[in-house]
């Protein structure tokens, strides 16, 4: 096998594999930042993404958040409307809608078409007595099956993705009920993690 082949299939196979994807579940999250206004707490959480997710997320300037609001104010709140986020430099918060949000950080599965590129792939078996050398097309053996478990992986990851965002998204306009608290995952654009500040109009 020529070295720079050789070289090509290992890159492809350490950078390319799917990734699993293991459940956020937002309510069992040990939440480390907090913050309170009039009465209502926001607690929130970066980071909870797995690899191949935390790199679109810092590719495409997105953040996926976990939140957790109480509401001890006495009364009824729209979230989005009379309960808003902002950064700490108080510029307010626009979040993305869910389908942003999975379009954007979802894996992108026909990438691991790329591995029917080895198909052409060779190896030389060594001479035996009288025989001439032999290139053996290991690519046939090796790069449909690479193919194709890696893109059923990661489309079995991105439906456990859309199924959490479809449990736990927190739309613009949730009502956060008196008394009660409310966990859920939004989208926010920043290249950063920044605090967040929860303000009650």
């Amino acid at each position: 096998m020529k070295p720079k082949t050789l070289f090509f299939a290992f890159a492809l196979f350490l950078t390319g594999c799917a990734a699993v994807y293991k459940p956020i579940i937002p309510t069992d999250i040990y939440y480390l930042s907090k913050i309170e206004d009039k009465s209502v707490t926001l607690e929130y959480e970066y980071s909870l993404l797995p690899r191949k997710y935390a790199k679109k997320e810092i590719k495409n300037n997105i953040r996926l958040v976990a939140l957790r609001i109480t509401n001890h104010s006495g009364q009824d709140l729209v979230f989005g409307e009379n309960v808003k986020l902002y950064f700490t430099n108080n510029t307010e918060i626009t979040m993305l809608d869910k389908d942003q949000i999975y379009s954007s950080l979802r894996q992108k599965s026909e990438f691991y078409l790329f591995y029917l590129l080895l198909l052409p792939l060779p190896i030389k078996a060594d001479n035996i007595g009288n025989q001439p050398t032999k290139s053996i097309p290991i690519g046939l053996g090796i790069a449909p099956g690479l193919a194709a478990g890696n893109i059923i992986l990661a489309r079995l990851a991105n439906s456990k993705f859309k199924k959490e965002l479809n449990q736990y998204y927190l739309p613009k306009g949730a009502i956060l009920k008196s008394n009660t608290t409310v966990y859920g995952l939004i989208g926010i654009r920043t290249k950063n993690y920044e605090g967040l500040l929860i303000k009650v109009d």
